[in-house]
């Protein structure tokens, strides 16, 4: 596994697991389905932010 894909995964990970328990944390007298929608988007977007500076702006370099 190379370097740049163990970053990625590392920041993935955690940056996911942080929206994860923030998301429950501030929304818990939320109705459990939007909390998870609201999840899932912003984890789908972490990790396709990340993708892109990963594999679209540093592979440049």
């Amino acid at each position: 596994m190379g370097r740049r894909t163990r970053d990625y995964l590392l920041l993935a990970g955690i940056g996911s697991l942080v929206i994860t328990v923030l998301s429950f944390r501030v929304l818990s007298a939320s109705e459990a389905s939007v909390v998870w929608r609201l999840v899932l988007t912003g984890v789908a977007s972490w990790c396709g932010l990340l993708w892109f500076i990963f594999y679209g702006v540093m592979s440049r370099y």
